[in-house]
């Protein structure tokens, strides 16, 4: 099953998809780990459009979106039934349902109830205790961890978690 509808004519905004009344349009060069989670994630905009949710912020309505998405890409139960037959490990969640390691920490995070942020080059993604924390502090706390974190690479992100 293709999680691909290209309209290039219309698709211009971030890099990221649109979604029209009820059709969901995403870029040709869309990474394949990242189709199946923006096609969801559009989704839910359009769930929350039809049952009228609103939102404070627009910051507020992504979080939801992503959480919508991270839910229907791999359930709570299906991901705590991976941990068990596989182990914890982001790499092979994220491999086994066609996501980001990224991702997957963040998934495994909110399912274990963990805290956790990501620090990429241009976005900070926190879970747990991380959430409010500002992002300037996690930017510094990737670069010189102390004793209460640990910090691992993935790609050109720091993953940092609680020890």
């Amino acid at each position: 099953m293709s999680w691909r509808r290209f309209v290039p004519a219309l698709v211009r905004h971030r890099g990221r998809a649109i979604s029209f009344t009820d059709k969901i349009a995403q870029r040709a060069r869309i990474r394949p780990e990242h189709a199946g989670f923006v096609a969801l994630h559009e989704h839910a905009h359009i769930l929350f459009r039809e049952h009228r949710v609103t939102f404070a912020t627009e910051l507020e309505e992504e979080t939801c979106a992503d959480y919508f998405a991270a839910c229907a890409l791999a359930p709570r139960a299906a991901v705590r039934a991976f941990a068990r037959s596989c182990g914890r490990d982001p790499e092979a969640l994220a491999a086994y349902v066609g996501a980001t390691e990224i991702w997957a920490h963040l998934r495994f995070a909110e399912v274990f109830g963990e805290s956790l942020a990501v620090v990429g080059p241009s976005m900070v993604w926190a879970r747990g205790d991380f959430v409010g924390v500002h992002e300037s502090t996690l930017r510094e706390c990737a670069r010189s961890p102390s004793t209460e974190v640990r910090v691992l690479p993935v790609g050109r992100a720091r993953v940092i978690s609680l020890r």
